[in-house]
């Protein structure tokens, strides 16, 4: 499906005699089929930290949540990849786009 997707062809070594594309048994081997299809495929090292919280929008100043129920909880995640670049991000996250809408505009 990846090859398809990036319009790619595997070379001629890579398909069964009968011309169907052989199974991709394991993570070494889809990359090395990866990267026999195109040169311009490349495997790059990430370093990446996460830190996730549940944040409700009633939450005090210290993150404990006042009272019982009525709390909009939604994930927020903070990644921060430090290679092959720095870059930060967060990500607020919930099925409902009301509340993330919500916790957007409080934050």
């Amino acid at each position: 499906m990846i090859l398809v997707d990036f319009k790619l062809d595997l070379p001629q070594k890579e398909k069964e005699e009968e011309g169907a594309e052989k199974e991709i048994q394991n993570r070494e081997q889809l990359l090395s089929t990866l990267q026999s299809a195109s040169a311009a495929i490349r495997l790059i090292t990430v370093d990446k930290h996460r830190e996730q919280y549940l944040w409700q929008h009633n939450n005090n100043r210290d993150g404990r949540a006042r009272g019982e129920g009525g709390g909009e909880e939604v994930a927020i995640e903070i990644a921060t990849i430090h290679r092959p670049e720095l870059v930060t991000s967060i990500s607020i996250e919930h099925e409902d786009l009301d509340k993330v809408d919500n916790a957007l505009k409080y934050l």
